[in-house]
């Protein structure tokens, strides 16, 4: 009974300084009752729990389970504070505070999976260490602004949103990843460095935006969604020897691209590398069927290798007459020799 009556005392002492105190006067307060905040969560000292105080709902806290002991260590030089968290099993977490009580670090290489909306209104996390996570769910991290490099080696499936409008990240490794969802790295404008060699299947806008990467190789990816890696005006190499299949406005808006081959597409969406002012060389063995505005406004394309195109729009021919010219003529032949085919094994009857 007594604890129960601590605990609701506890509870209530939050409740008065969440919604009657300032700032400053929050953080002293805490203090005093056995407690701190943690951008929008509550570290509960006395009781050795952690939730939040806000009505959101994070997985950050799902991460964070049967807490055995906390310890919270200042660094006088800079006023931040680090969270150290020990469970039951003995597995230590660290999350670093900054002088007003933002985290700015985050180290849990226990967690094997994350829901959505973790850690997604904190702008201010710049070192994240999840070693163990293998599945991520929408809005990872949404408003992040400093993380500059992540890695997170196991993580194999991640869903929607993930490090939107990053203005700082400059490097990502995720090597065991095989499927995203929409709007990954989605205007991630300083990114030059990404290393994804399992990634098989991305959603619409991957890399959308992208103005300083210049180099990209995804050894497995086999299809691509709508606007990958549109405007990214810089990419100079880009090698994706298993792709198959691309949405619509791929590669839209490129500059520097001068030399592409895509061994394995077969099948195009509309504004397939439209406006790529640099394109010279292009060898799509494999390719069978495009879409509208197919190659448009590619003025320097000289060398174009498609041999087994079967379906073309019928304003290809607008695009490079030079070369569209050729390719339309090949499928006309195409066709003649099905017919002769067909004649041949007197499956029709030929009166013409």
């Amino acid at each position: 009974m007594r604890k129960r009556i601590v605990k609701t005392t506890f509870i209530l002492q939050i409740f008065i300084c969440i919604f009657f105190c300032g700032p400053n006067a929050k953080l002293d307060v805490f203090a005093s009752i056995g407690a701190t905040i943690a951008d929008n969560f509550i570290v509960d000292l006395v009781n050795k729990k952690i939730f939040e105080y806000d009505k959101i709902s994070d997985p950050f806290i799902e991460g964070i389970q049967n807490i055995k002991k906390i310890d919270i260590i200042k660094d006088k030089s800079t006023q931040n504070k680090i969270i150290k968290i020990e469970n039951e099993d003995s597995n230590i977490i660290y999350i670093e505070l900054d002088k007003t009580n933002r985290i700015i670090s985050y180290a849990n290489n226990y967690v094997e999976k994350i829901g959505d909306s973790f850690l997604e209104h904190n702008t201010t996390l710049k070192s994240l260490e999840m070693n163990s996570v293998k599945e991520i769910g929408n809005k990872f991290c949404y408003k992040n602004k400093y993380i500059k490099d992540i890695s997170l080696n196991s993580v194999e499936k991640i869903g929607n949103n993930f490090f939107v409008n990053n203005m700082a990240l400059i490097q990502i490794n995720l090597p065991s990843v095989k499927e995203i969802g929409e709007n990954c790295l989605y205007k991630a404008r300083r990114l030059r460095i990404v290393h994804m060699p399992k990634l098989e299947k991305v959603g619409p806008r991957f890399l959308y935006s992208s103005d300083e990467l210049e180099y990209i190789e995804l050894e497995n990816l086999k299809e691509a969604a709508s606007n990958f890696l549109y405007n990214g005006e810089k990419v100079k190499e880009a090698h994706f020897p298993k792709l198959e299949i691309v949405g619509s406005g791929f590669m839209k808006w490129n500059r520097e691209l001068i030399k592409f081959d895509l061994p394995c597409l077969v099948i195009v969406e509309g504004s397939f590398l439209a406006s790529n002012n640099s394109l010279l060389y292009l060898n799509c063995p494999a390719l069978k069927i495009t879409s509208y505005e197919f190659l448009t406004l590619n003025r320097c394309l000289l060398e174009f290798n498609a041999p087994n195109i079967e379906k073309a729009e019928s304003d290809i021919i607008y695009q490079i007459p030079s070369i569209n010219k050729a390719i339309l003529e090949q499928i006309a032949n195409k066709e003649k020799q099905k017919v002769k085919t067909l004649v041949n094994n007197n499956k029709i009857e030929s009166h013409i």
